[in-house]
């Protein structure tokens, strides 16, 4: 019996720890490791979106349901880093993202 791998050959970009890891040192010239990020990607729809995390005006131009990506990462000097992402679900496309230190919008 033959089992026939089939290979991913799909460009889709893949946002994990290790995506944030090189986003994080890029951006802000910070070394994460991605053991030390914590991710989740949920759909959610806009009445569950908090306006401090994206804003109505940005909201109307975002599908509903949305995919959301959140990154967060603890600094040792104790700073909260916190990304959100925005992507298209079919070929995973950034539509939006936000950063937050400390709770604080810092970039989007």
């Amino acid at each position: 019996m033959s089992h026939s791998k089939k290979k991913d050959t799909s460009n889709r970009p893949v946002y994990d720890a290790v995506w944030f890891k090189e986003e994080m040192l890029n951006k802000f010239g910070i070394s994460v490791t991605p053991e030390e990020v914590g991710y989740e990607a949920v759909l959610l729809e806009h009445d569950e979106i908090d306006e401090d995390i994206i804003s109505k005006v940005d909201l109307q131009l975002l599908p509903n349901p949305l995919l959301a990506h959140s990154f967060i990462y603890t600094h040792s000097t104790g700073d909260e880093w916190l990304l959100i992402l925005v992507t298209h679900e079919q070929d995973g496309a950034i539509l939006y993202q936000a950063w937050f230190k400390n709770n604080q919008k810092i970039s989007d």
